[in-house]
């Protein structure tokens, strides 16, 4: 994507359309240019997730072993699918909500949700 914008920077003729994007009157660019927005948007989203996802804390012994038994007892899993207990050190823990308070999940999941329906309108 960068050649191509390069290649079509080379081949302008106009330089002030090289300066402003709202004067571009290249419609080759502008679709090249909303496709890099549209694309740095979601790998910014997914590199957010990312460390979101390895700054999660690791489980308490406590809570290992609870789910644990829990699994033994209950059966809800058959046996090749509760094998993720087995690597206690694998596992994290799930968000902690009274970390953060009511108002800033409550913000965070809305974002979400808004940046979803903006990339569904996208694709």
């Amino acid at each position: 994507m960068e050649q191509q914008l390069n290649e079509l920077d080379q081949d302008e003729r106009t330089a002030y359309f090289l300066s402003s994007r709202r004067s571009d009157q290249n419609d080759a660019r502008k679709k090249l240019l909303v496709d890099i927005e549209r694309k740095l948007f979601r790998y910014n989203a997914l590199l957010e997730a990312y460390y979101r996802q390895i700054e999660r804390t690791k489980p308490s012994q406590r809570n290992i072993k609870s789910v644990a038994y829990w699994i033994k007892a209950h059966k809800p899993l058959a046996a090749s699918e509760s094998e993720f207990l087995t690597d206690w050190n694998d596992l994290i823990a799930p968000e902690d909500v009274a970390k953060y308070g009511f108002i800033n999940v409550f913000a965070a999941n809305f974002m979400a949700a808004i940046k979803s329906k903006l990339l569904s309108k996208v694709s």
